[in-house]
């Protein structure tokens, strides 16, 4: 458990709810202490389903599941039934930050390219900084521009002392930005000035 960590997203509702939740308990009970979790479940299950999956991990450091059910209507009565705070992803594109945050609400996942708005991005932000809610900011897998990018609006708009879900550059072998976009130590340090483009990529506009 060298250099772990300290917040770990963990993807649920693949394979067989049993066998994972098993999983799940094994790497929960060899964490060291100060490391949390977070599951996501893009919307894999029923109001049952993620019942049974999430009874019993209320003592575990679980800070919350992003999307655990296929009907948002569900997601309160899973809370008061499992004590799991929940957090809203993919259900912000068809939602306004308008109304009052609903129980068991713990965070709202902000990927501006998938909100398609910067606007629509800081309004989500403002709306959670109002209700204590963590505004996280994650990516779909951006180049490296568009990485940094979404580092400036977590830096701006994002809830401090939370961790962001920005680390995804490792899995490119290469990248759009000279220096390449790097996540270390679990920190991402912002320059002041903008990146430049990789001569590849001048090459491919021209």
């Amino acid at each position: 458990f060298n250099a772990v960590p300290t917040v770990i997203k963990i993807k649920v509702g693949v394979h067989d709810s049993k066998v994972e939740k098993q999983h799940i308990i094994c790497f929960l009970n060899r964490m060291p202490d100060h490391v949390r979790i977070r599951l996501d479940a893009n919307k894999s299950w029923t109001l049952d389903q993620a019942d049974v999956f999430l009874d019993g991990l209320k003592n575990f450091p679980v800070e919350y599941i992003e999307e655990p059910v296929n009907d948002r209507a569900d997601l309160a009565l899973l809370y008061r039934q499992t004590g799991i705070p929940y957090a809203w992803d993919e259900s912000l594109i068809h939602k306004t930050p308008r109304d009052t945050a609903p129980e068991g609400l713990a965070a709202v996942i902000l990927k501006a390219t998938m909100l398609g708005d910067m606007r629509r991005v800081r309004d989500w932000s403002l709306w959670a900084r109002e209700h204590g809610i963590d505004a996280v900011f994650t990516s779909t897998f951006e180049s490296g521009l568009g990485l940094w990018i979404a580092a400036r609006m977590a830096a701006a708009w994002g809830s401090p002392n939370t961790a962001m879900g920005l680390g995804t550059a490792g899995w490119f072998a290469n990248d759009t930005i000279k220096p390449r976009f790097k996540v270390s130590g679990n920190r991402y340090i912002l320059q002041a000035e903008p990146p430049l483009l990789d001569e590849t990529v001048i090459e491919w506009l021209n």
